[in-house]
């Protein structure tokens, strides 16, 4: 594995996988394996006959597994509460299973127990009617098909026999009706390592490192994630460490510029550049427009998992102490212009942006709150935004300048109490294209506030040929 160390004591290589993890994960606590006699199945072979129990949403709360194989395609969805991926594939998975009852059963199991699974149900009422059986409390599938990361996908065919281990992402109406037509899966098998630890830093002692800084492509087996060691005082951030893997080189100088804050918003970026291909991957549409491309791959999945593999890296930069995160992230911008062949800098420009203003300067009379815990609400899918309760109208604006095709949003109300908000239409969240500004101007004029467009100087990256 090629590794870039920049300021190093102590080298780390960073490793990949292909769902979400963080310090605090609980995936990183789950049930050990045990030690016993069963072993993980192989793609090919059979899986044993196994006993389940702590099934909800079913006939019964028990049954063997092949009642849910046997004359059909079964998917197992390994899945947990508190995983993102996995709420947002759960009303997809119904979807499926409702449409394709007949041929496919989709079973949910995770480690979790019923009450937990229970008080999921209770908070995600979009899930009320769902038709999926779901199993709580496992601890034998997860030894059959271990894994780190949720969620994870399990192909049995109706023989008994498992055919994939794959991500959520590969679950689709075509591909189950391609497997069903005794066609191959064509897809990456999901492999997680077991034994990694993002909370480690290596096998040296922790309190052994007082400084490093780490560029590494990132190999198959470690889901993408954050992690980070900060504090908040008087509302300035101290960062000591950041350890991100599966980032491409434009998310990570973006990370730099916004010092951690918020996705990819291509209205301040700027490229000046002989191919741009090589940071932003294009749609498909512009892939079919483009001859070189089409040229040189057959089809776009083709060039997109060619892409994907040589443009992952992970990175970390650890202090020896805190630091403010203007000077951290300094740090890490000055080392991203070191490892790759462009220059990024951050200067200002007259952009277009979006302003929130007191529609009466001075009357804040209709922002108020009840007092309630503060609060985020979405939509049953929750990928839109519904609600904000005893929040800051920071809140607000964080979330709109996470959009990737609208201008700049900035706060002229200079109103710093919290504040209680209901939304009719903001955009769908978890895609971040783009919101609808009338829409987003009528939900505020009714709490004296308006969204009007101006021009302003912003510091905006810009990604220069080196």
């Amino acid at each position: 594995m090629k590794t870039c160390c920049l300021i190093t004591f102590i080298c780390l290589m960073g490793i990949r996988s292909f769902a979400q993890e963080n310090a605090s994960s609980p995936s990183l606590n789950r049930p050990p394996l045990q030690s016993d006699k069963i072993q993980p199945i192989k793609i090919g072979q059979k899986v044993p006959e196994t006993f389940l129990r702590g099934i909800l949403n079913y006939k019964d709360s028990t049954a063997q597994l092949s009642d849910f194989y046997k004359g059909k395609l079964l998917i197992i969805d390994f899945w947990a509460t508190w995983c993102s991926p996995c709420i947002t594939s759960l009303p997809i998975l119904d979807s499926i299973h409702k449409v394709m009852s007949n041929k496919v059963n989709i079973i949910a199991v995770t480690y979790q127990t019923k009450d937990e699974v229970k008080a999921f149900f209770k908070k995600h009422k979009n899930m009320e009617n769902s038709t999926l059986p779901f199993v709580v409390g496992d601890e034998i599938l997860s030894r059959f098909f271990p894994y780190k990361y949720v969620p994870q996908e399990i192909w049995i065919d109706s023989n008994g026999y498992l055919r994939g281990i794959t991500t959520n992402d590969n679950v689709t109406v075509r591909n189950i009706d391609s497997l069903l037509n005794n066609n191959k899966l064509n897809f990456l098998t999901k492999k997680d390592s077991l034994t990694y630890d993002s909370r480690k830093y290596s096998n040296f002692q922790d309190k052994d490192i007082l400084f490093r800084s780490v560029l590494a492509k990132t190999p198959l087996g470690i889901g993408g994630g954050w992690v980070d060691f900060k504090y908040v005082q008087n509302y300035s951030k101290y960062y000591k460490r950041i350890f991100l893997t599966h980032r491409t080189p434009l998310q990570l100088f973006y990370t730099a510029y916004t010092h951690g804050e918020g996705y990819v918003n291509y209205k301040r970026i700027f490229f000046d550049l002989t191919d741009s291909t090589k940071y932003i991957f294009p749609t498909h549409g512009e892939f079919n427009a483009n001859d070189s491309l089409r040229n040189l791959y057959t089809n776009y999945d083709q060039w997109l998992n060619d892409w994907e593999k040589a443009n992952d890296y992970c990175y970390e930069l650890i202090m020896p102490h805190y630091v403010k995160d203007t000077i951290f992230y300094k740090y890490m911008l000055q080392d991203l212009n070191r490892c790759f062949d462009i220059q990024a800098n951050i200067e200002k420009r007259l952009l277009p942006c979006i302003v929130i203003k007191l529609s009466d300067p001075g009357n804040t009379t209709k922002l108020r709150t009840t007092g309630l815990p503060p609060q985020t609400y979405w939509n049953p899918n929750h990928d839109t935004l519904k609600r904000i309760q005893n929040e800051p109208l920071s809140v607000l604006v964080s979330t709109l300048n996470s959009f990737k095709k609208n201008d700049p949003v900035i706060d002229l109300t200079h109103y710093t109490k919290p504040v209680d908000m209901n939304f009719n239409n903001m955009g769908n969240f978890f895609q971040r294209e783009k919101y609808d500004v009338d829409e987003l101007r009528k939900d505020l004029a009714k709490y004296g506030l308006e969204v009007i467009r101006e021009k302003r100087l912003f510091e905006v990256l810009i990604i220069k040929q080196r």
